[in-house]
């Protein structure tokens, strides 16, 4: 079994641990994460993506940034926003 690839989720500018999982059928430039860490706090709900709770072990699609985390050299991704998914996978 081959080691899974480590990637960061960026929110609010933040790098967060996570795992690169293999999803079929996402757009080009889309992936899904798989969280190492808890990010946020529980006792707070919003829309925005930046202040959002994710618990450990989430799946999380992102859309996948051009470039590498300037330390660690990992791919980095942004939590995708539902409408440009809905959109490129073309349903409503």
């Amino acid at each position: 079994m081959s080691e899974a690839e480590r990637v960061h989720i960026i929110i609010g500018d933040i790098p967060f641990r996570g795992e690169a999982v293999e999803a079929k059928g996402l757009p080009d430039g889309f992936g899904c994460v798989h969280l190492l860490e808890t990010i946020g706090d529980p006792d707070i709900i919003t829309n925005d993506h930046a202040t959002t709770y994710f618990a450990e072990g989430t799946l999380a699609i992102v859309r996948w940034m051009e470039d590498r985390h300037p330390v660690t050299g990992r791919r980095q991704g942004r939590p995708a926003d539902p409408r440009e998914l809905r959109n490129r996978l073309g349903t409503h």
